[in-house]
């Protein structure tokens, strides 16, 4: 029962994400596609619309990169797994260092983007034409390092559970992997 719930609590912030994804991405390119109809056959942009979509595009790029994060679809350098191929307790290793720089990262980034909320809440900047409050696109960015935080966190956690454990006895003629 207990691990129902926890990971219906886990997978909640994914499935919301990947909704996200898709739907924001849908609405975001229809109404691109709605901006240039309007502007060839009208000749008269509608500026409302790139107003509103660089509100949405927050959202779906801090979604995106959250679900990356989860899915450790990130950029990273292969480099290590050349220059060890056969030591995987070096590979750990630099994994974990990975996993840790990205968890502080994302926690200072956390930190920022805080402040940056709760600033746009006090001066309540606005869009120019639809006139939407700034700190809510902000809001994004907050919640997307939350979430990316967590992920970094429960990966450095595996890490460091993958460090620790003794890995299994391999014959030392060698398969050429």
């Amino acid at each position: 029962m207990l691990r129902k719930v926890a990971k219906m609590l886990w997978e909640a912030p994914l499935n919301l994400e990947r909704f996200l994804i898709i739907g924001l991405g849908i609405v975001i390119t229809g109404l691109m596609f709605a901006e240039v109809l309007v502007r060839y056959i009208v000749f008269s942009p509608q500026l409302w619309v790139e107003e509103l979509i660089i509100y949405l595009v927050w959202w779906f790029y801090m979604a995106g990169g959250a679900y990356a994060s989860y899915k450790r679809n990130y950029i990273s350098c292969g480099m290590v797994h050349m220059l060890f191929p056969t030591k995987p307790k070096v590979l750990i290793g630099f994994r974990a260092v990975a996993d840790a720089i990205g968890l502080v990262m994302s926690c200072i980034v956390i930190v920022l983007a805080y402040d940056q909320f709760t600033y746009s809440l006090q001066v309540n900047p606005r869009t120019i034409h639809l006139l939407l409050p700034l700190a809510y696109a902000r809001l994004a960015l907050l919640v997307g390092f939350v979430l990316i935080t967590l992920y970094c966190l429960t990966q450095f956690i595996g890490s460091i559970r993958d460090l620790t454990r003794r890995l299994p006895a391999t014959s030392s003629a060698g398969s050429g992997n």
